[in-house]
């Protein structure tokens, strides 16, 4: 098979996998649910300048992440298919991105084994099928430090210019994705790898177009937040970026974790790409500083990886997302790495592994199998119900199948060997949706408890109260704001700002008589037991595993 046909089948494959089943999978709290929430309400209110949740202003972000959820709304509705659509669409340009930076850097053959490297990796399709931020900055920080590289490239000046420009523009878009953490990731790569090669005047020359191009793309934005919102960009560096970057507690949360956080998440994210790499290693071991340093493609990845590597390790504050943009340029490494393995024959190693972790993983698929139908063993030690386990299952006896072929197949590199390996990791991701334990859902989608539990007991007109773990997916399912109960959470500021205090126990007790008097109807949702038992006792409680809804004054229409 062609490179050319290759490329071509594995952007078909591509699609496929990332758009496949987004419609499946329940909008997990509380992430998802808040950045679907939030566009919804743009949408409603028509206020697409300051972004709010529950009703509330909610300075975590800027917009321009919203903006792209909320216009997936618009094309295909409110619902999951809609919120995660825009998360898969940018994880796909990502991988174009790399596809581009790979073929600029060196050959076709890098680029499409670098983007399929890329799309393969565990963490790069979790975070990119899932309603969540990430995704965006990931492009737009990709795109960014890409373009410095096509710069230094690029020999006619005019289309140096463009190149630098085009950078300003993607780093811009960062900006009102993520804050200032685009121009601090996107320059510092540039810079260093411009000050390792000693290119200062190429450097020097880059600062203004790229400014312009931040200025093009950024600055409209964020004028038009700020005559909205005077005090959310202020507020938003000093919290959201010093102090969050700083001790790890935000407006809401605390994200502090030691330096070596990023390491298993690294190693994890990277399967099952993990695999194939011990042959790459091997191939560039003994000439490690002429591949990191001597070719220039894999010194800019190497330099621009181990840098955001090291100052996402150094910052107080760590999410396993964060580093999500460090995986494009991961990639182009690994597969210069691969192709060098090709050409020294350390390839045998890659199908040693994948021969030995086929070999430990079709008995474990045989004894998980038997058992989840053994009749004698408790429920509560069990994943799924008997018959959920089958799924699961023949998807890794089909994995493994791949997997195998993938280990035995003796053609040249990266075809058909890839694309075995490619099907068998697509496999895994296209049943993503029926590997995922009911019990660890439960927990974790309140909008489907919500629907099932909550709606069609409520009456016309009904006071809804939530804490704050379930206070967005209120709004997110029944499609209004509700009341915040006791614990505020990632709404305190918001409730700060417009002199809302949360409704406590005792107000709660003054609420239910004089709500009962007017024919109406009180429902508190939750995830704290603590908070169920402070409640006045005469209520029906409705639970599923640590969520309940309790309702006073009848649960019926």
């Amino acid at each position: 098979m062609s490179t050319r046909k290759l490329t071509i089948l594995a952007v078909f494959a591509a699609a496929l996998v990332y758009f496949g089943g987004l419609w499946q999978r329940p909008l997990l709290s509380p992430d998802e649910i808040r950045y679907a929430e939030i566009p919804r309400e743009m949408l409603v209110t028509g206020n697409f300048a300051v972004p709010t949740l529950n009703g509330l202003a909610y300075y975590e972000k800027p917009v321009l992440g919203y903006w792209l959820t909320a216009a997936g709304m618009t094309l295909f509705g409110q619902n999951r298919f809609a919120v995660r659509f825009p998360s898969a669409l940018f994880s796909l340009l990502t991988a174009g991105t790399v596809f581009l930076l790979g073929v600029r850097g060196r050959d076709r053959r890098t680029g499409t084994l670098a983007c399929a490297l890329f799309l393969s990796s565990g963490l790069v399709f979790a975070i990119g099928t899932s309603a969540v931020l990430d995704p965006f900055f990931a492009f737009f920080v990709t795109a960014g430090t890409a373009a410095g590289y096509f710069y230094h490239t690029e020999k006619i000046r005019r289309k140096r210019l463009l190149w630098l420009f085009l950078a300003g523009l993607f780093i811009g878009c960062g900006i009102m994705v993520k804050g200032l953490l685009a121009p601090l990731l996107a320059g510092s790569a540039v810079a260093a790898f411009f000050l390792l090669k000693k290119r200062y005047r190429q450097l020097a020359a880059a600062v203004l177009p790229v400014l312009a191009g931040m200025a093009v793309s950024a600055l409209p934005g964020a004028l038009f937040m700020h005559h909205s919102a005077p005090d959310f960009w202020k507020e938003f560096i000093l919290i959201e970026h010093i102090r969050r970057g700083l001790s790890g507690a935000g407006a809401a949360d605390d994200r502090a974790q030691p330096p070596w956080f990023y390491l298993p998440v690294l190693i994890g994210g990277a399967m099952p790409v993990l695999a194939l790499l011990p042959s790459g290693i091997a191939a560039v071991w003994k000439k490690k500083k002429a591949f990191f340093l001597g070719d220039d493609l894999n010194c800019f990845c190497f330099v621009t990886a181990l840098l955001w590597f090291l100052f996402f390790s150094v910052a107080r504050a760590k999410l396993a997302t964060y580093i999500l943009p460090l995986f494009p340029f991961l990639a182009v490494l690994a597969a210069s790495a691969l192709l060098e393995a090709e050409k020294e024959g350390f390839l045998y190693i890659a199908d040693r592994v994948l021969t030995g972790f086929c070999t430990f993983l079709a008995p474990a698929a045989i004894l998980f199998l038997v058992w989840h139908l053994l009749p004698s063993v408790p429920g509560k030690w069990k994943l799924y119900p008997a018959v959920a386990a089958v799924p699961p299952f023949m998807t890794v006896v089909l994995m493994l199948l791949w997997y195998s072929m993938a280990a035995r197949e003796k053609d040249v590199y990266p075809q058909r060997k890839l694309l075995y390996f490619c099907i068998g990791t697509a496999v895994a991701m296209l049943s993503v949706n029926q590997l995922i334990p009911f019990k660890f859902l439960r927990d974790a989608d309140p909008e489907s408890f919500i629907r099932r539990a909550v709606m069609p007991r409520l009456r016309p007109g009904a006071v809804i109260l939530a804490d704050g773990g379930m206070a967005a997916a209120a709004a997110w399912t029944l499609k209004h704001p509700v009341i915040v109960y006791i614990k505020p959470g990632e709404f305190k500021n918001g409730l700060d700002r417009a002199g809302i205090p949360p409704v406590t126990p005792g107000d709660l007790e003054k609420m239910i008589p004089e709500t009962k008097k007017s024919g109406r109807q009180i429902v508190v949702l939750t995830r704290s037991k603590n908070r169920l038992k402070e409640m006045p006792p005469k209520k029906t409680v409705v639970r599923s595993g640590r969520m309940a809804a309790a309702f006073f004054g009848g649960t019926s229409r």
